[in-house]
């Protein structure tokens, strides 16, 4: 994840859910280099999810903690 990536992907698409074909790929997902899930996404049905470990959840709390509390909780 570089920030000339991020500049590519925000340009292609203003929303994460706008990853639909036929414009762009289907479902933008992030994958870490063992292959698992960091970001997976179904665009059609607007579903998006992160799945952290531990210590990843930890260090976005740290960095945005007070976005966080306007998340709701399920």
């Amino acid at each position: 994840m570089t920030d000339k990536l991020v500049e590519i992907l925000v340009r292609a698409s203003d929303s994460l859910y706008g990853w639909q074909q036929p414009q762009l790929p289907e479902d933008l997902a992030f994958l870490r280099t063992d292959g698992s899930t960091v970001l997976g996404t179904v665009a059609h049905e607007e579903d998006g999810w992160l799945e952290l470990a531990d210590q990843e959840y930890s260090s976005i709390v740290a960095s945005c903690g007070a976005l966080l509390d306007l998340v709701p909780e399920e």
